[in-house]
């Protein structure tokens, strides 16, 4: 959405699920280092959760994830 105003860059966002599929951690740590940029990235995570439960067999208590997102 961003790139047709030359604006381009990639934003790396960390979360950890619990199992009930809400987040328990949320935290940008790649910067695109252009703020809309970084906010598009993090409202995506933020409008989805919660995620679906993890599986009952699911070995652990979390499941972090890293998520990239690339804005060309």
């Amino acid at each position: 959405p961003y790139s047709h105003l030359g604006l381009t860059g990639s934003v790396g966002v960390y979360v950890v699920f619990g199992r009930d599929g809400k987040c328990r951690d949320l935290q940008v740590k790649l910067t695109s280092g252009i703020k809309p940029l970084d906010q598009a990235a993090w409202n995506a995570l933020v409008l989805s959760i919660p995620f679906q439960e993890l599986p009952a067999d699911f070995p652990n208590p979390d499941l972090p994830a890293y998520f990239i997102f690339r804005y060309n």
